[in-house]
């Protein structure tokens, strides 16, 4: 992939437990050299242009048993110096998110909001592979990484 190129991520989870999650939920995207596109009403970042976090809110609850991903692509953009880079992202309930136990990593309420439309949720299939939960993984969080490399082969 070229340098500046658009990366779209879109996030998938699942409720596989067989209890009901009754909160809200949070999407936390962190980008490694890339810029996330001022997307999604309903998305906060750390920066109004060219942000490396944002947040983004859904209303609950995950019904034991069902799956779901965005309707749309969050958008990042590989770095014009980048030679690899990564996104991460991680599905949190509300009230329980891990960096709950550092409130400076959490975007503020007063944090930049996107533009257009409000980033939705729609019902898939979570029979798959991709929803088998790992050894690593926390019951009650989900989380993807997705590493990218340009074509640019020596810094400068």
């Amino acid at each position: 992939m070229r340098q500046g190129s658009e990366l779209p991520l879109t996030h998938a989870f699942g409720n596989q437990g067989d209890t009901a999650i009754g909160d809200d939920l949070v999407v936390t995207v962190k980008a490694q050299a890339a810029t996330l596109r001022p997307q999604y009403r309903n998305r906060r970042s750390d920066a109004p242009v060219a942000a490396t976090k944002a947040e983004c809110t859904f209303p609950g609850p995950l019904p034991a048993g069902t799956a779901y991903e965005t309707d749309k692509p969050l958008t990042a953009v590989a770095g014009g110096d980048a030679m690899q880079g990564v996104l991460t992202h991680h599905v949190y309930r509300a009230h329980d998110r891990r960096d709950a136990l550092h409130p400076q990593a959490q975007l503020p309420e007063s944090a930049p909001s996107g533009m257009g439309a409000p980033l939705k949720l729609r019902p898939v299939d979570g029979s798959g592979d991709d929803f088998a939960p790992s050894a690593c993984e926390e019951a009650d969080s989900a989380n993807g990484t997705l590493a990218f490399a340009t074509d640019q082969i020596h810094g400068g």
